[in-house]
Formats: C-alpha cells, structure tokens, sequence
C-alpha cells in the first residue's frame, strides 16, 4: 500500500462538504482503482453535500493517460449518477487552463452531470458557486494578505 505522501490526490469530507485535490497522476491501474473507491465512498454516509475538485496538481498528461483517466472517470460517474442525483448537490471543478475549461464545458454540454456542476478558473469562483461562504472569507484574507504584502516590498 502507498504511503500518504505518494498518493497522487487527497479526499477530505467534513459533513457536507468534501474537497479532492490532485497531487500528480496515478502511477498504476491499482492507484487509479483505489481512488474511484474513495470516491464511491464519499457517498457511504448517504447524506447530501457538495464537492470541490482542484486540479492544479494534476500535472501534465500524455494523450494515452488522457484517455485512460477520462474513460475510468466517464465510466465511474456512470455507474455512480444515482448516488450522485441522490446526494451531491452540486460540484465544481477547477481547472486554470482555458482550453481545459472549455474542453469540459463542451463535453458537459454532450454528456450532462448527473448533478449541478461548474467549471470554475480559481478557488474564490468555486467557493462562490459553492456557497461556502467562511472557507471564502478566509481565501479572500489571505489573497488580501498576499497583496499587501506584495505592494509593502515595492
């Protein structure tokens, strides 16, 4: 079994919310299989929430990979939609990259989500549509903060 720190994402829920963040890119089918399973067990506690997916630690893909992770993801939200319909409420997927976000829009507009989802350019716009209103205020600190400091050294 993988040590944390070389498990390429992080899963964390909280009541009703949940958050993935990748860390790099699986290196083996078992790595890929584990992560759909933690995926399916978001929905073990059978109450609705809402889920965040930051994808800037995702990494670069080749197009083989590309393949592989969009038809195991593809047929994961397949096998999941009723869980999906039944408890997630909404999701947003971060993704910088502006052809990525409108690659995905696109396919969205093909193949709907099973249950209400945004693509979102940053952290802030996903925690807006998510209505997570505190983890929001404290992002916005910190990117005040950031700025501050940033106008301090010039």
């Amino acid at each position: 079994m993988a040590e944390a720190a070389d498990v390429f994402y992080k899963i964390v829920r909280h009541g009703d919310k949940a958050k993935m963040t990748f860390r790099g890119l699986p290196k083996t089918d078992e790595e890929f299989d584990a992560f759909l399973a933690h995926l399916t067990r978001l929905y073990e506690p059978k109450t609705q929430f809402t889920m965040m997916f930051d994808t800037a630690g995702l990494g670069a893909m080749s197009l083989n990979q590309k393949r592989k992770f969009a038809k195991g993801m593809a047929k994961w939200i397949d096998d999941n939609a009723d869980k999906a319909r039944a408890y997630l409420t909404k999701s947003a997927i971060i993704l910088r990259s502006t052809f990525m976000r409108a690659f995905l829009k696109m396919v969205f507009a093909i193949r709907r989500p099973a249950s209400p989802n945004q693509v979102c350019s940053s952290i802030p716009e996903a925690l807006k549509y998510l209505g997570w209103t505190e983890e929001l205020k404290h992002v916005q600190h910190l990117m005040a903060k950031k700025r501050a400091a940033a106008q301090s050294k010039k």
